[in-house]
């Protein structure tokens, strides 16, 4: 299995669910996307931007799924939702 580039940007962080996975990385500018992938080869929609801010961190149990960013001046944001 090798590596294979799907995007630019930094602080990545994925989370899986049943056949479902979530990326979350920060662009070259403060804005926060997200991608979601079925499982096994991983085949990933178009990324969406959703927020401002850096260092996305995501979790999922179940249909809920709880994202935690910095904003800036060291301020932290949590986002909280279902799929």
């Amino acid at each position: 299995m090798g590596a294979a580039q799907y995007d630019n940007g930094f602080a990545p962080a994925v989370a899986l669910a049943g056949a479902t996975v979530i990326e979350v990385h920060q662009g070259s500018s403060p804005t926060l996307f997200y991608r979601l992938g079925t499982d096994g080869t991983i085949s990933w929609g178009t990324d969406v931007d959703y927020q401002t801010g850096a260092a996305p961190s995501i979790a999922i149990a179940g249909p809920d799924l709880v994202e935690v960013h910095e904003g800036d001046t060291g301020t932290l944001f949590s986002l909280a939702g279902q799929f």
